[in-house]
């Protein structure tokens, strides 16, 4: 016989014709093995408990499927928790390491007794300490001129110096000699002294601070 759709549908009433036969059949007989009608259980036929078994069987494997792999996913999520705390401690250590790039303060001072600068981060919290920015000033405004870098050591606050004077030897416009600032240095300002801004000393009053920086 050739195999068509409708050989396949007739077989399958057939099938499932004798299968109906076959279970009134045992259903019937009433002289079934007491162990066989204990295991049957609720269920009318040995076999449907059987496939009620094997479904729970089923449904409990999915389940621990489904913890297993919440499970996995929680130790994920907490590995990339630990990771990310990682990073941003390592972060955290590294920053510790590099100065700040912006200006700690910025100004136009020379300065003189009554200046008091405050840059934003202290002296003993800086990584190495502070760097001072002088410019040429003309009498009339700082120009971007003759830019000299001075620096003020950390361990200068830690070595029990706070309120102490510094002194800075800048190299003046147009000439081999030195303009002299005179300032006082605390752990969290700068203050200066009045012979700053004379044109004594040295012509100071042709230099002033413009920045502070981190370095």
């Amino acid at each position: 016989m050739s195999f068509n759709i409708g050989n396949y549908v007739l077989m399958r009433k057939l099938l499932q014709r004798t299968q109906k036969q076959l279970d009134e059949l045992i259903l019937n007989e009433g002289e079934s093995d007491s162990e066989v009608v204990q295991a049957r259980g609720d269920f009318e036929l040995l076999y449907k408990r059987l496939e009620s078994i094997d479904n729970d069987i089923s449904d409990k494997a999915d389940s621990m499927d489904m913890v297993e792999q919440l499970v996995s996913l929680n130790k994920e999520k907490a590995d990339k928790e630990e990771t990310g705390n990682n990073l941003a401690k390592l972060h955290e250590e590294i920053s510790k390491t590099k100065p700040t790039l912006k200006p700690l303060w910025k100004g136009e001072v020379f300065p003189v007794s009554s200046d008091e600068i405050e840059p934003s981060k202290k002296l003993s919290d800086c990584v190495n300490g502070w760097l001072l920015q002088f410019q040429r000033f003309d009498g009339e405004e700082v120009k971007n001129e003759a830019i000299s870098y001075e620096f003020i050591p950390k361990h200068f606050i830690e070595n029990g110096n706070s309120g102490y004077g510094m002194a800075f030897n800048l190299r003046r416009w147009h000439t081999s000699s030195y303009s002299f600032k005179y300032i006082y240095v605390y752990n969290n300002k700068l203050k200066g002294h009045n012979n700053n801004g004379s044109e004594g000393n040295g012509v100071a009053n042709e230099i002033k601070l413009t920045f502070v920086y981190e370095y």
